[in-house]
């Protein structure tokens, strides 16, 4: 039985709230087990929860999972990813990812 992408976003959220990586990467490989890929509340749950967690490699796999998949990152996205850098004190990447922003209007 499949459930919608919404299910599955609130299992993440709800892992999330928990503060659980474990949980968290145990509903997303159900999700893909399930042939679920996600959408865009999907992703940026990954990537702020990787990002509180300072997991930036992680938290730059699901970035590019997430275009792979040609799902648009939104504001709240941005601002995880921003988050994530900003809390490493990588300022390279803080500027990459402002440009890219600007590119893709969103900011």
């Amino acid at each position: 039985e499949s459930y919608p992408v919404e299910a599955w976003n609130a299992f993440l959220a709800h892992a999330a709230k928990l503060r659980s990586l474990q949980l968290l990467e145990a509903v997303r490989g159900h999700m893909l087990d399930d042939y679920c890929r996600g959408d865009v509340v999907t992703f940026t749950t990954l990537i702020a929860v990787y990002a509180k967690a300072q997991r930036l490699e992680d938290m730059e796999l699901a970035f590019a999972e997430m275009q792979e998949a040609e799902v648009e990152p939104n504001v709240m996205t941005y601002n995880a990813l921003m988050d994530g850098y900003g809390k490493a004190g990588d300022i390279a990447k803080l500027q990459a990812l402002q440009r890219d922003m600007s590119e893709a209007g969103g900011g």
